[in-house]
């Protein structure tokens, strides 16, 4: 399962990262498989360290989400892991 977030607003790119809260269709960690301003692409390596972690809040019409990094002027593809609960976010532990 992919999705792709673009750093944009309507269709005008930032100049600065915006922490963003995004719906996911499911929760669990999230790869951060693709982030176009990469030092490997001469960017400023503004992300989200790599992986991300959705949880059971509903938004934007998802039964899940996670708050997010959008790099400036800049794209990232994110890949579910495939694990159903974030470590630490178990209950009953």
């Amino acid at each position: 399962m992919r999705l792709t977030v673009a750093s944009s607003c309507r269709t005008e790119f930032h100049d600065t990262p915006l922490e963003y809260r995004i719906g996911l269709p499911a929760p669990g960690l999230w790869r951060e498989i693709f982030n176009s301003d990469s030092r490997f692409y001469g960017g400023s390596d503004c992300g989200n360290g790599g992986t991300i972690a959705a949880t059971d809040t509903a938004w934007m019409g998802h039964s899940s989400s996670a708050p997010i990094t959008l790099p400036p002027l800049a794209a990232i593809i994110l890949q579910s892991r495939g694990d159903t609960t974030p470590p630490g976010m178990q209950t009953g532990d």
